[in-house]
Parts: structure tokens; C-alpha cells; sequence
């Protein structure tokens, strides 16, 4: 995780070769070709009025068959420039701002109950800001944007999946105290179903 990434055939052998830090989550959109993954560059960058060293976490867009980098959007850019930018008073002040740790690319299915659930948007979620959102990557002429983004009882979760029902299934890492949870949450209220 976060060295590079491969892609082999079924043999196992080589296709191709990128160095880009992905890290937990990677998606192919087959009609497309494309490779979706969550990737990070760690930088010097000026947040909250001084230079700091931080890992800025990037949805990054690949040439499934090549390898080669198509487009990137960095998420904290996009969460910047959104109207919830408040979840970043919550971050630490260096390193992993947001720590992103899943990634799904949304059909649009539940988009008529919540119009930021359309089709090429993505649902992310960040284990620091314990909150979901979902990014319009071509948004801002390109630069991205977060539509929306929920907190709920969960803390420090992990791969939201968005259900055929618009419901939300995730695994709850530590918003029950002291043990781990999965939970199924209303994807508009973000109220726990079960």
C-alpha cells in the first residue's frame, strides 16, 4: 500500500507498472476503461496558516489497459471549496488530514431520494473526520467538488457501501465505545436501520 500499483494478467504476469500511491481502494469502470483508486502525495503545504508536512489523499483516475494517469482530484481541495469545509476544524493539524479510506463510483440509482447521489459522483469516506461524503469530480471546471457530507453515531469507519435500497452499510470502527460494529444507515438521515 502506498508504494505503487500493478496490474497483472492472469498469469501473473506483468501489464503494467505505475508509481502513483494508491492506498485502500481502487474501482474499474468497465464501459469506460477506466481505474478509479484513491491515491496520496505527501507534501509540504500550507494549512492552517503554516507549512506543514501533510498527506493530501487524491482520486485519481487511470487508463485501466495502460496504466496511464488520466485525471486527479484532490479531495481536500474539493472539501475546501465546499459548503461543509467546517468537518476540517476537526483534522489534526499535520500529517493524514483525512485518511480516505473507501471509495465507490455511484450509478445514480438513488439519486431521484438525494440528488448527490448521481451517476459519476463518488461516495468516500474519511476515518479522521469520522464522515462520509460524496465528491462530484467534475465539478469547479474539473477541480471538484463535496455536494454532501454526513457525520452520524459511527467514528473512524470503513467501507460504505451504498445498497440497492439507498441505504448505507458500513463498518463501524469505533462509534459503540470500546467494540467494533457494522452498521445499515437511512442514506438520506443517516439513521441507523439496523
Amino acid at each position: 500500500e502506498g508504494q505503487g500499483l500493478v496490474r497483472i494478467d492472469r498469469d501473473s504476469e506483468l501489464v503494467w507498472k505505475n508509481p502513483i500511491r494508491a492506498h485502500h481502494a481502487a474501482e474499474i469502470r468497465a464501459a469506460s476503461g477506466e481505474l478509479w483508486v484513491l491515491s496520496r502525495r505527501v507534501h509540504e503545504s500550507r494549512f492552517r496558516a503554516r507549512e506543514v508536512p501533510i498527506a493530501e489523499d487524491f482520486v485519481s483516475v487511470l487508463d485501466a489497459a495502460t496504466g496511464e494517469l488520466l485525471r486527479e482530484t484532490s479531495v481536500l481541495g474539493a472539501l475546501k471549496r465546499s459548503a461543509f469545509r467546517e468537518l476540517l476544524a476537526d483534522t489534526k493539524d499535520e500529517g493524514d488530514l483525512l485518511h480516505t479510506n473507501a471509495l465507490e463510483l455511484l450509478d445514480g440509482r438513488c439519486a431521484e431520494g438525494q440528488p448527490a447521489f448521481a451517476a459519476g459522483n463518488v461516495l468516500l469516506s474519511s476515518r479522521v473526520l469520522s464522515a462520509l461524503f460524496v465528491l462530484d469530480p467534475a465539478a469547479r471546471d474539473g477541480r471538484g467538488d463535496v455536494l454532501w457530507a454526513q457525520r452520524g453515531s459511527y467514528r473512524s469507519q470503513h467501507d460504505p457501501r451504498l445498497l440497492d435500497d439507498c441505504r448505507i452499510l458500513l463498518f463501524d470502527n469505533a462509534g459503540y465505545g470500546w467494540c467494533s460494529q457494522v452498521l445499515e444507515l437511512d442514506a438520506r438521515t443517516l439513521e441507523v436501520r439496523w
